[in-house]
């Protein structure tokens, strides 16, 4: 499959580091929404806004793309172990991914929360991608 978007570009990355994919398999890393009978370990990305940027006279090719990806699982040290390998995979990334040039991924911000009626414990990261 050719990479024309940055999500895909982002999944590539995610599904092809190894540490990462030792953790979870690249079958649990979803775009959007985690499938409603997802076993955990799992992960989730999504874009939170994409911001473009004008200039005058001409259309400036360079994105920022906001995303958050979701680390869910049934414990708190499992959930350390991937955070660890997601900022590992996606702080300072750079790269051509298909026709999508990667010039800079900024990691900003991490939370966390627990669901008790489905065991899912959460910690999701904020990346700020730069890319062309």
């Amino acid at each position: 499959m050719a990479i024309t978007t940055i999500e895909e570009a982002i999944y590539s990355n995610l599904s092809t580091h190894a540490g990462l994919i030792a953790l979870v398999p690249a079958v649990r890393i979803k775009p959007n929404m985690l499938p409603q009978d997802c076993t955990f370990p799992a992960i989730v990305f999504y874009k939170v806004a994409t911001e473009r940027f004008p200039a005058m006279g001409w259309n400036v090719v360079n994105k920022s793309h906001r995303v958050f990806i979701s680390c869910h699982t049934t414990g708190i040290k499992e959930a350390r172990k991937i955070v660890v390998q997601v900022r590992d995979a996606m702080q300072r990334w750079t790269g051509t991914y298909g026709s999508i040039t990667v010039d800079d991924c900024f990691y900003e911000n991490e939370s966390s929360s627990w669901e008790p009626d489905i065991d899912d414990y959460q910690i999701t990261l904020e990346f700020l991608v730069w890319y062309r």
